[in-house]
């Protein structure tokens, strides 16, 4: 699910000087979105969405994001994290 996608993301897109606070950060945020989500999911189920409108609400939430993750994160599939860190510099530094 989107749990590993962004672990992967983070490991891949990062550069290694802030890579380590990267997934530290994640470690944090992660579990924290998860918590609402879950304190939400009853709240949203009992409103007027009713059970099939909470899903495809958070149906719509993961297109959503596959969306954005195919326009804005590069394909790193066949680099090492050093390619991957090159590449990911010199975009920065062209949109500069």
């Amino acid at each position: 699910g989107l749990y590993n996608v962004l672990y992967s993301v983070t490991l891949e897109v990062l550069p290694s000087k802030i890579r380590p606070q990267g997934i530290a950060l994640m470690g944090v945020v992660n579990p924290a979105c998860r918590f609402v989500v879950v304190q939400l999911f009853h709240r949203m189920k009992a409103s007027f969405l009713g059970l099939h409108g909470t899903f495809w609400f958070y149906g719509a939430c993961c297109v959503v994001l596959a969306v954005v993750l195919g326009l804005f994160v590069p394909e790193t599939k066949g680099l090492s994290l050093v390619e991957t860190e090159d590449k990911m510099s010199q975009a920065f530094l062209d949109k500069r």
